[in-house]
């Protein structure tokens, strides 16, 4: 019976064959994120006195006067809204003047000339000129083909 036990307890302690190896167990994830909640952007901090600016408006009319210096055009209206009313408008470097889709520039604006004003009213009451359109002069007359009068 020793001899029994003997190769009984040889055979529990003897040493393992080496065991397959093991399979990686899977990388921990994360744990799930509690619902987050959605942060708005927050809106840029508005200046009290900064130019607020509404979609653009058309007054149409014929040119006063222009003064480079100040950057002011004049604008003597002749729409039924205001007929004959002068109204001023303040323009920077990005006003653009245009005459049938072809770009002009400020000394185009002479006193007389017929445009359409498309200007933004800013929050201190004043208005911005974004663009003007210079209206093409029109003929009084047809035009008359070119003949030799015999």
């Amino acid at each position: 019976m020793r001899s029994f036990l003997l190769t009984v307890l040889l055979a529990v302690c003897a040493p393992l064959p080496a065991q397959a190896p093991a399979v990686p167990a899977p990388p921990p994830q994360a744990p799930a994120p509690a619902a987050e909640a959605v942060q708005v952007p927050a809106e840029p901090a508005k200046e009290e006195n900064a130019p607020r600016q509404i979609p653009a408006k058309i007054i149409p009319g014929k040119v006063a006067a222009v003064d480079t210096e100040k950057r002011t055009l004049t604008l003597t209206r002749t729409d039924d809204g205001g007929k004959g009313e002068t109204v001023a408008f303040n323009y920077d470097t990005r006003m653009r003047v245009y005459q049938r889709n072809k770009p002009m520039t400020v000394q185009d604006l002479v006193p007389g000339t017929v445009v359409k004003v498309h200007y933004a009213e800013n929050r201190d009451g004043s208005f911005q000129v974004r663009r003007v359109m210079i209206d093409p002069p029109k003929a009084d007359a047809p035009a008359q083909s070119g003949g030799t009068g015999d």
